[in-house]
């Protein structure tokens, strides 16, 4: 039996060869389809639930009020933000200071891992000379940059 074509019976008829070789064709496709499913079901399942890395900045107004208190932006010396998902869980704490005022609108990036979500800021904005306000804000990380807008 060193013929490819020669069954125990004796030689396969080439309608046989034909069928055998299209058998094998669609095993092959049907499993290649089989992967680019599972695939494909991963990364549209799992995909937004895996965290990623976030640069998170936070938008100040020019002179940050309450109705006891205002902190010219100039005179901010540290911004501590908490970071809750929408369940109102605690993601993350995040310590911004700036000992000589912030420069500018928006405070340094704060480098976060995040999941695809919507979050809850409440910012505690700490003066010069001790004054503390808190702000709120909310944001969806869309871009591996997001800027917070907090009032």
């Amino acid at each position: 039996m060193s013929d490819p074509h020669e069954t125990s019976d004796g030689p396969r008829p080439p309608a046989a060869d034909a069928d055998a070789l299209a058998r094998r064709k669609r095993k092959r496709l049907y499993g290649l389809v089989a992967v680019v499913a599972f695939v494909a079901f991963g990364v549209f399942f799992f995909g937004p639930r895996v965290p990623r890395e976030v640069h998170l900045r936070f938008d100040l107004p020019p002179t940050v009020r309450s109705d006891f208190a205002a902190i010219p932006r100039e005179r901010v010396a540290l911004v501590v933000a908490t970071i809750s998902d929408r369940r109102g869980e605690r993601v993350a704490v995040v310590s911004l200071p700036s000992p000589r005022g912030l420069v500018g609108p928006r405070t340094a990036p704060a480098v976060l891992s995040l999941r695809r979500d919507d979050y809850l800021v409440r910012a505690r904005i700490k003066g010069l000379d001790a004054t503390e306000i808190t702000l709120e804000g909310r944001f969806t990380p869309e871009d591996t940059e997001v800027v917070v807008d907090l009032r």
